[in-house]
């Protein structure tokens, strides 16, 4: 049984995000809830679980074989993302369309809903547009914590720039304390 991380994705969230799809397609508009359920796979996932053969075509489904969620057919692999930061391992994922993703998938899997909107100029100033286009599909549904992907790249490497201001720290500290031995 294959374990593996679960996104809903829908849109343009590949072409967004600049994600390399490495073979077959990704989510698109046509894969609607009466459409053939569809999934795509990172190259971990099928390194992992389809080693020396192709992804495309190979069907997958959450949970048990007995559980009642549609079998998916593979339709695309894209290359690995490293979501937690740089220096975090690859692990396997799926990537579904939300059309698709039924209310027990969303309320089981799914942590909430995040968009992405690339921006040719200054993201903070594309954050009322984004809530008014959120606003326009439903209004209930509030945007939090606007950031922009400068800001969530920073914060994923802020700790690995704090050990190493703190070793740089350390190690001028030794040298001083070794100048003022010699001396």
């Amino acid at each position: 049984q294959a374990v593996a991380g679960l996104r809903g994705v829908a849109g343009e969230y590949f072409e967004t995000l600049d994600i390399r799809l490495r073979v077959g397609r990704g989510i698109g508009e046509t894969d609607t809830a009466q459409a053939q359920h569809v999934a795509t796979v990172n190259e971990q996932f099928a390194r992992q679980y389809w080693a020396g053969q192709t992804a495309i075509g190979k069907r997958l489904k959450m949970g048990a074989v007995d559980s009642p969620e549609p079998w998916r057919l593979v339709v695309g692999v894209y290359a690995d993302v490293r979501h937690s930061g740089p220096a975090a391992p690859v692990r396997p994922e799926v990537m579904i369309p939300l059309s698709q993703a039924g209310d027990s998938l969303v309320t089981q899997w799914f942590r909430g809903l995040s968009f992405v909107v690339r921006t040719a100029g200054d993201p903070i100033m594309a954050v009322p547009m984004a809530r008014d286009a959120v606003r326009a599909i439903d209004a209930g549904v509030p945007v939090v914590k606007p950031e922009p992907m400068a800001a969530l790249l920073a914060a994923s490497v802020e700790q690995s720039r704090f050990r190493s201001r703190l070793m740089v720290g350390f190690a001028a500290l030794a040298a001083l304390l070794a100048l003022v031995g010699i001396y």
